[in-house]
């Protein structure tokens, strides 16, 4: 370390892995009959087991597993499972996965222009560093990589997130007609 200078440490990042599945474009018909075949918008069910949709099910595995790997964790095994079909007018309260390590939002049907996901920073600050008001707390300009207070991602088909249990999560309201499926599970 040079002597004088300030050096930037990071402790306690909040960590999302994102992948796209490879071959999803081929078995994407498969997987939302599956879905579909259920004839609602949300069902918990061991979907994880599901011989009809193991291919897609080895790839979520495998890439939680590499995140699991990158933070020294044991093996983590899927215990919860569900689909959620998102209708015009709905939305995801913000909310955590308690009792699990991570989880992860498999995008099966999306429209870029869909609602995105969003997570939210873990750590809440007590002070206001930045001197604002409530009407600029969403401009990001005001924010960096140390400091942002959300996260969004744009739900591509055929990607994976893969995230610790305890972040905070949700979506804003749904405007469009498009449909939005993801597939979602639960590791401890």
């Amino acid at each position: 370390m040079e002597e004088g200078k300030l050096n930037i440490q990071e402790w306690f990042p909040t960590v999302i892995g994102f992948a796209v599945c490879p071959f999803y474009k081929d078995i994407k018909k498969d997987v939302v009959k599956y879905i579909k075949s259920f004839k609602k918008p949300h069902v918990y069910s061991n979907h994880y087991e599901s011989k009809k949709i193991k291919k897609l099910n080895d790839c979520i595995n495998d890439k939680v597993k590499e995140y699991a790997f990158v933070h020294n964790f044991k093996e983590l095994k899927p215990f919860e499972g569900w689909f959620n079909i998102y209708q015009k007018n709905t939305y995801q309260k913000y909310h955590t996965h308690y009792g699990s390590t991570v989880s992860t939002n498999f995008f099966v049907e999306s429209s870029i222009s869909d609602v995105h996901t969003v997570f939210r920073n873990p750590v809440s600050y007590q002070a206001n560093a930045w001197g604002m008001n409530t009407q600029q707390a969403d401009k990001s300009e005001l924010f960096n990589q140390y400091t942002f207070q959300t996260c969004s991602y744009v739900p591509l088909e055929g990607a994976i997130l893969i995230f610790r249990s305890h972040v905070e999560h949700g979506t804003d309201l749904k405007t469009t007609d498009s449909s939005r499926i993801t597939l979602n599970y639960n590791y401890k």
